[in-house]
């Protein structure tokens, strides 16, 4: 059956005026583009009348000699207002119904949303600081040097911001006065010994003093936290104890912390101390100061290196929430980056290593004496850190399962890498080697708890011609010394004495 009924009219013709003689077409079912050229019909028709004539539709008497006058145009046949249409006759010019329609689609659209969050707070904080960084140091040493702050000019630019100072034993309300060009406060408050804890408009400072107190007692007592410390300047002022302080403390001594590192930069590079591996090569001056006319020894350098899983790091994408952005990287040159330690991540094919270790590792089988061509592979065949690659996995739950550090024999640390996602990979020493050959060149003394499997995987790799050159030597500590095989511990005190 056709959707469209027969037998039905679309539209009349309607005969009006005098005589009939004029005549409208009136569409009985119209569209909804035909409703809305009627609707614009309308609406200019009505915005053309003058006042007398709309008082004339609505029924009222128009006032005299107002232009009420349609032309002898029968009133009754004039279209009608419907109901809500009334407001189109607030004023003569007309409009308002455009209007109307224009507050309507404010009320009925949704309001904007505010796409910003708060995952990013750190990195605005951080940049809202390094724009101040280089004023704030200049600030410093001029307290340092016991300049007082001059007060500036009186004139109708100047503000004043009130915060409340902290030092150890008491607390004032400090009233500075800026400049219109002085931007931070905190410029202005490092000039008198303070820190504010927000990078723009603080509230709150801390004394320099008070600053430099904790990074001592904190350098000595490494146990004391900010937590202890914080809670400790509450009970000294006699002021109730809040979390939010903790975090305040916290941020603003990272802020004092960055400031005393750019002064030991500069420092350093008017000493002329800024080269990449200055700190490396002078770390230790009893390992690397050598004195002229001092006679060369079997090793120039004694250090040793081994990986630690302690210091593990829950991966951002288990852990509850969305991870912040901190675009902070680390600033000495210790660190390895982790793209210089993937360099040699396929230096040696795992097919090549020796047997999966007892996992137990309660093993008590005897070290039997045999031929020096396989007394390596023997001691690789017992260290669960000479197994192969593939069992050197660790949970998906941590992104950073610990550190792999060298030092020298004095304690120093040398250098160090993130052991990512895996446990104690060939990559690591490998990279560590490749970092300290670079730098300290010939005969140095290198131990390792399983050295006697790093020297096959050292020269099977892409730096053993250049460790055979430099006459690098692989060593095992006495403390793991006791666990190798016989021959293999002769074969380490050859490596020493020879």
């Amino acid at each position: 059956m056709s959707g469209k009924r027969k037998g039905l009219s679309s539209a009349v013709h309607v005969r009006y005026g005098r005589g009939g003689s004029a005549r409208r077409t009136v569409t009985l079912n119209p569209t909804g583009s035909q409703k809305a050229q009627q609707d614009a019909s309308k609406r200019q028709l009505l915005a053309s009348m003058s006042q007398a004539q709309q008082h004339l539709i609505h029924g009222a008497e128009p006032p005299a000699g107002d232009g009420a006058d349609f032309g002898g145009q029968d009133l009754s046949l004039l279209p009608l207002l419907s109901a809500g249409d009334e407001g189109d006759f607030m004023s003569h010019a007309g409009g308002e119904y455009q209007l109307c329609q224009e507050l309507l689609e404010e009320l009925v659209t949704p309001a904007k949303l505010d796409m910003r969050t708060r995952r990013d707070r750190i990195q605005l904080r951080n940049q809202a600081w390094e724009e101040q960084m280089e004023d704030l140091v200049n600030a410093y040493l001029s307290w340092r040097d016991g300049h007082e702050p001059s007060e500036p000019k009186k004139h109708l630019d100047m503000h004043h911001i009130e915060v409340h100072a902290i030092q150890f034993f008491t607390t004032l309300s400090l009233a500075v006065t800026m400049d219109a060009c002085e931007t931070y406060p905190n410029i202005v408050l490092a000039r008198r010994g303070y820190l504010g804890t927000a990078p723009r408009n603080p509230s709150i400072a801390i004394g320099f003093q008070v600053l430099e107190a904790y990074r001592q007692l904190h350098r000595v007592c490494p146990k004391l936290s900010i937590y202890g410390q914080v809670k400790a300047l509450c009970h000294l002022h006699k002021q109730p104890f809040r979390r939010t302080l903790v975090e305040e403390f916290s941020m603003t001594f990272d802020v004092y912390l960055e400031i005393l590192h750019r002064v030991d930069q500069r420092v350093n590079r008017t000493l002329r101390h800024d080269a990449p591996d200055w700190r490396l090569r002078n770390v230790c001056p009893p390992c690397m100061y050598t004195l002229t006319g001092e006679p060369e020894l079997p090793l120039s350098l004694l250090c040793e290196m081994d990986g630690n899983s302690s210091l593990k790091l829950v991966d951002s994408a288990i852990r509850a929430g969305a991870p912040r952005i901190d675009e902070r990287t680390f600033r000495s040159d210790i660190w390895i980056t982790p793209d210089e330690v993937d360099r040699f991540k396929d230096e040696v094919a795992s097919s090549d290593k020796a047997a999966p270790v007892d996992p137990d590792g309660d093993s008590n089988t005897e070290w039997v004496d045999v031929s020096a061509p396989v007394v390596l592979d023997n001691c690789v065949e017992r260290w669960r850190s000479a197994a192969p690659e593939e069992r050197k996995w660790m949970f998906p739950l941590f992104s950073v399962v610990g550190i792999f550090s060298s030092y020298c024999k004095h304690g120093h640390p040398l250098v160090a890498c993130d052991m990512i996602r895996s446990g104690k990979l060939r990559k690591y020493p490998l990279a560590i080697v490749n970092r300290l050959m670079e730098t300290f060149g010939k005969k140095i003394g290198l131990a390792y708890d399983v050295g006697c499997d790093l020297q096959k995987t050292l020269m099977n790799s892409s730096l053993g011609t250049r460790a055979r050159e430099l006459e690098l030597r692989l060593l095992v500590p006495a403390f793991h010394g006791h666990a190798h095989n016989r021959l293999c511990q002769h074969w380490i005190s050859m490596g020493i004495f020879s």
